[in-house]
């Protein structure tokens, strides 16, 4: 049984492989500043956060940032997650 810690990092490793397949490995972004969390990143956030019964994006936000900085250390500020 994986702990939350474990989960959250199987979670970013799944995500992370079947991105890099979809996208094969092109960036998707053609224009516009570069985002401080990659999309894995924030994929993995929300999945995790929507696991944990969380559904708005804020308090998705608020728990890995109260909880989980060491794994994501580049979350940005409320409003630049949740644009």
């Amino acid at each position: 049984m994986f702990d939350i810690e474990e989960f959250i990092i199987a979670v970013f490793c799944c995500v992370d492989e079947l991105w890099q397949e979809l996208t094969q490995g092109k960036p998707i972004r053609q224009r516009g500043f570069q985002p401080a969390l990659d999309d894995t990143e924030v994929i993995t956030m929300e999945i995790v956060g929507e696991y944990r019964g969380i559904d708005a994006d804020k308090e998705i936000w608020k728990y890995f940032r109260d909880h989980w900085l060491s794994l994501f250390p580049r979350i940005p500020s409320v409003s630049g997650f949740c644009n």
